[in-house]
């Protein structure tokens, strides 16, 4: 017994000790322990805020999106081309020295109708978007929405005043004219005119010229060497406009009001629904009479001196001639198209009028004979028609092309055809201005922490953008400092590691390493 019990003991040990091994080497065999890396929260870096540039004169409050391009913005100042692009959510700048589009800017809807303000630093838009009924002030030289104003239904046209404190404002859909307050931005009154309402333009005392910044002729714009007119563009001759006598060919008919010979301003409205224009007294903001014209009017000017109306009446193919001073129509000029605008030449002595397809022409008349001088031929449907300051050139916007026919005035041609953005519908030449071209300086503005309102009302969450200050335009954009993150924003792991047992060997693997701290 005695010698046994030794040999079963160490039997038992033997068995006993390589069960431990075995388990001792299993319970201590490392774990590999996955740890997601430490991801952080996304953080502007200073790259993100455009610096200032020099002559740029940002929004205060207005900080770039992220994303923004960082392409340098240059600005300008001088006489400009602006289109108002009926597609494409934007408006177009050309530079008329050289015939160059140098800017489109995607405004984020189509644009209407632009006006510029005298000192040439604000754009007035008219929002194309349906159901919109809305007017956006845009800062040329930081390319930034500063205000909207809510107008009446289905805004069409808009023109300032001279002096740049009155806007007017054409709403089709509820036959009125909004009257803006451009200071406070903000309509003060609505006038009940004809129906469907279109056309506008104002003269008188601080009215603006129709087309040009200046109602009277100016000093030439700056030489450029005219484009070779292309063989389809030269001017056709036609047979002279037949003239129709109207209203005014006898004495002035009863219920009519002669327009005052001091006072104003006064605004000439086309009523294409009603058929004739509505005038309005500025300082009274009331209409003063209703001047019967033919079907359909769409547009309205004026001469520079201001005695002689010119209503296009796309319904019935013609030009009505009114006598402002006595509120009548004086005759009709037969066309040989449905008319889309109508303008007059600095000095008075022509009016062109573009024509839409299939004529696809201006059509010039000698207003003080009504004869037609001739007709040039340019792009497909033709919506708009201005000259430059001094008349040497007239601008025509082709809606369905999407181009800018360049006319050289002194020999009726073609110079040059400009591709802009979308479909131009409308057109304003500005003597003065000053803009910015390059990368588009898109706003935003901090409501509440982690959310971001765009100026569309549209709520973004999650970006952290601080405002600089409050609203002002013209003031100057101050540089955000480094980016603080707000406590428990930067840097949140995004999963909790989780340990596993290996199937394989015994060689312990690594522990995962967190990413490296992002510093702001």
């Amino acid at each position: 017994m005695i010698r046994r019990f030794p040999l079963t003991l160490k039997s038992i040990t033997l068995t006993s000790v390589i069960s431990i091994v075995v388990l001792l080497a299993v319970a201590c065999q490392p774990t590999q322990v996955t740890v997601a890396p430490l991801t952080p929260s996304p953080i502007t870096t200073p790259a993100a805020v455009t610096t200032p540039v020099t002559g740029v004169t940002p929004v205060t409050g207005m900080t770039p999106a992220a994303g923004t391009p960082t392409t340098a913005v240059t600005v300008r100042t001088g006489p400009a081309l602006f289109t108002a692009n009926g597609t494409g959510r934007s408006y177009s700048v050309v530079d008329p020295s050289t015939d160059k589009v140098v800017d489109t800017t995607d405004v984020g809807f189509d644009v209407r109708d632009i006006a510029i303000t005298p000192d040439g630093r604000f754009a007035w838009m008219v929002n194309g978007a349906s159901g919109a009924n809305r007017v956006f002030v845009f800062d040329l030289s930081s390319k930034s929405r500063v205000a909207d104003v809510q107008v009446g239904s289905d805004p069409w046209a808009i023109a300032l005043t001279r002096d740049g404190k009155t806007a007017l404002v054409t709403n089709r859909g509820d036959n009125s004219v909004s009257v803006i307050d451009t200071g406070g931005r903000s309509v003060t009154t609505s006038i009940p005119v004809g129906m469907k309402p279109q056309g506008l333009v104002i003269v008188g005392a601080g009215a603006a010229a129709p087309g040009v910044t200046t109602a009277t002729p100016a000093a030439a714009a700056t030489p450029r060497a005219a484009g070779t007119p292309t063989p389809a563009a030269a001017m056709t001759p036609t047979v002279a406009g037949t003239v129709t006598p109207g209203a005014a060919t006898t004495p002035a008919a009863a219920g009519a009001t002669p327009r005052p010979s001091a006072g104003g301003p006064f605004a000439y409205v086309a009523d294409s629904g009603s058929d004739d224009v509505s005038v309005i007294d500025l300082s009274t903001t009331k209409v003063m009479t209703k001047v019967p014209v033919g079907t359909m009017p769409v547009a309205v000017t004026v001469d520079p001196s201001g005695s002689r109306l010119f209503a296009a009446n796309q319904g019935s193919s013609d030009i009505s001639v009114v006598d402002a001073a006595a509120n009548q129509e004086t005759g009709k000029i037969k066309l040989d198209g449905k008319p889309s605008a109508v303008a007059v030449t600095p000095d008075g002595k022509f009016v062109y009028v573009s024509l839409l397809a299939p004529a696809n022409s201006v059509q010039v008349l000698d207003p003080t004979t009504t004869n037609t001088i001739g007709k040039i031929a340019v792009g497909a449907n033709p919506d708009a028609v201005t000259f430059n300051d001094g008349g040497t050139f007239a601008y025509v916007a082709n809606m369905d092309d999407g181009t800018v026919s360049v006319i050289n005035t002194s020999g009726r041609s073609v110079a040059d055809t400009l591709k802009v953005g979308g479909a131009p519908v409308a057109l304003t030449f500005a003597k003065s201005a000053t803009f910015a071209t390059g990368a588009a300086m898109t706003p935003t503005v901090v409501t509440t922490p982690g959310a971001v309102t765009t100026p569309s009302g549209t709520v973004t969450p999650g970006a952290m953008m601080t405002p600089s200050g409050t609203r002002t335009p013209g003031a100057v954009m101050t540089p955000l400092a480094t980016r603080t993150p707000a406590p428990g924003a930067a840097m949140t792991p995004t999963a909790m590691g989780t340990a596993t047992v290996p199937t394989g060997g015994l060689t312990p693997t690594a522990v995962g390493t967190p990413m490296a701290t992002a510093t702001p």
